[in-house]
């Protein structure tokens, strides 16, 4: 079954935040509840992406997230791009 990209709103967004979730600790969630890329606005924007990084594979290194779910992610988003690495 194809379909497309499935994004979050930004996770700055202050519901998340009023919900009490940082970006980082959302992400995660994001990525499980089958979305495919997480968005967000940061003043450094690559603090924050090295923080979603470590805190997607903390969760999968954890056993709280599936490793596959995060290889599906990436195959959705490398598709959309038309990239294929079994070429």
């Amino acid at each position: 079954m194809l379909h497309g990209l499935v994004l979050t709103d930004s996770l700055s967004a202050a519901a998340i935040a009023d919900a009490g979730y940082s970006v980082e600790r959302a992400a995660p969630l994001a990525i499980a509840a089958k979305d495919d890329m997480v968005l967000f606005n940061s003043i450094n924007p690559m603090a924050t992406a090295n923080a979603v990084i470590a805190s997607i594979s903390g969760a999968i290194a954890s056993g709280k997230r599936r490793r596959s779910r995060l290889n599906e992610a990436v195959a959705h988003v490398l598709t959309a791009k038309g990239i294929d690495l079994c070429s």
